[in-house]
This record gives C-alpha cells, structure tokens and sequence, in this order.
C-alpha cells in the first residue's frame, strides 16, 4: 500500500519505514514462538547464525511468513483505526468517543534497540 485515504479526509503515505502511525498486529500465538526462536538464535552455537537471523527475518516478513500480522494505521486526526484484512483490504473501527485522545501511539520510541539496563533517551517533543 502506498497510501490511505480515511474517511475524515487525512491521507496516510507509506513510502518509507519508520512511521509511528503504522504499526503491525501480531496474535499472542505466534509472538510468544518467536521469542522463543529470537532466545534461540541468541544461544545458538551454530557458527552460520547469519543465516538463523534471516530465517527469523523470512517468518517475520511479507505474506510468505509463517507469523500470521497485520498492518494497522491509526490516524492522527480523528483517531479511526484501519487493520488490514487477509485480502490486503482495510477495516476501518472509529472510537467511541471522540473527546479521547486519539492517539495510541506517540513519538516516544526511538526506533533504536537498546542493550539491558540502558533506558530509551527522553523525547524533547514531550516535554
């Protein structure tokens, strides 16, 4: 998808990685399994564990994946919730009440993954 149009008139443009109105869906069911496999590939002696991080990346990825996900955009004006469908099509779920706050996600992350025992920098936007 290279765009969305929601129904309040905001489009949302997918031609890069990074957004923090994107975000993907993945069921209880097959996250656990994946931890799994991540504290595998982070135990694992086996001297070719380039390609063990591939095989993670390959059931994480595209339509081909084992992981059953789907891609979620929320918007920031009217706070609707679009999911993909496994036919690539998006079901859109409107909040309740429109005096919450409409945004489930912030800018808070930083897109880095950090080592243990070291804490996500502050975001100056949220001062």
């Amino acid at each position: 998808m290279s765009w969305l149009k929601c129904k309040c008139g905001h489009t949302f443009h997918d031609n890069s990685d990074g957004h923090y109105l994107k975000a993907h869906l993945i069921t209880d069911k097959d996250w656990f399994p994946l931890l799994d496999m991540a504290d595998s590939l982070i135990e694992s002696p086996d001297p070719d564990r380039a390609t063990l991080c591939m095989t993670l990346r390959h059931n994480l990825a595209g339509k081909q994946g084992c992981v059953q996900h789907r891609v979620l955009y929320l918007c920031p004006e009217c706070g609707r919730v679009y999911i993909e469908d496994p036919d690539g099509a998006f079901i859109c779920f409107a909040p309740e009440n429109s005096d919450s706050d409409k945004m489930l996600f912030n800018q808070k992350g930083t897109g880095e993954v950090l080592p243990i025992g070291r804490t996500c920098p502050e975001n100056p936007a949220d001062k």
